[in-house]
């Protein structure tokens, strides 16, 4: 038998929407699971195919809630296997834009943690939600924040030119290596 974590999002004009993290796994004693999803989704116990837990759909979340604040792509231009190893390696997170309302970003932080058990779970996200949900403000600060976009997405690239350094860099100590 398998399982699978869905997560069911509504939007302020109540649109739901269903989200599949494409981690399933077999539904046995065991908390292995195989290398199989999307890299920029992917926490970093499943990419080193760690012992995985539904904690693992958290970060992926954590991911989710970032594309739909941003509208934009996780770790736009490169590929899943560097993903993969700034994620792991360089406990690279992407970026979130210093004006994001601070409820979303501390959320985000959350679900990011490296250490599996330091990540909220889903039954202690939903609270923290539906308390988001219910602040007026809030929901001023994120309309503010989403029209500010030109001034965020600086940021974002930022890191990406960074990353896209960096991946150079080791682009070129590998060829050194087989030299």
């Amino acid at each position: 038998m398998y399982y699978n974590f869905f997560i069911v999002v509504i939007s302020s004009d109540m649109t739901s929407k269903i989200c599949d993290f494409g981690t399933s796994k077999l539904a046995t004693n065991t908390t292995q699971m195989s290398l199989s999803g999307t890299f920029p989704w992917m926490a970093p116990e499943v990419i080193q195919s760690l012992p995985v837990s539904e904690l693992c759909d958290v970060f992926s979340y954590g991911v989710v809630l970032w594309e739909m604040l941003t509208r934009e792509v996780p770790f736009k231009g490169m590929e899943g296997v560097q993903v993969a190893w700034f994620v792991v390696t360089k406990e690279e997170r992407l970026t979130i834009p210093s004006t994001c309302p601070s409820p979303f970003a501390n959320l985000m932080k959350e679900c990011w943690q490296s250490e599996p058990k330091d990540r909220p779970s889903f039954k202690e996200i939903i609270p923290i939600l539906e308390k988001m949900n219910g602040n007026g403000s809030l929901r001023d600060e994120t309309n503010s924040f989403l029209r500010q976009k030109d001034e965020w997405r600086k940021e974002i690239d930022l890191t990406l030119e960074k990353l896209s350094r960096l991946e150079k860099n080791l682009n070129l100590k590998v060829k050194e290596l087989e030299e």
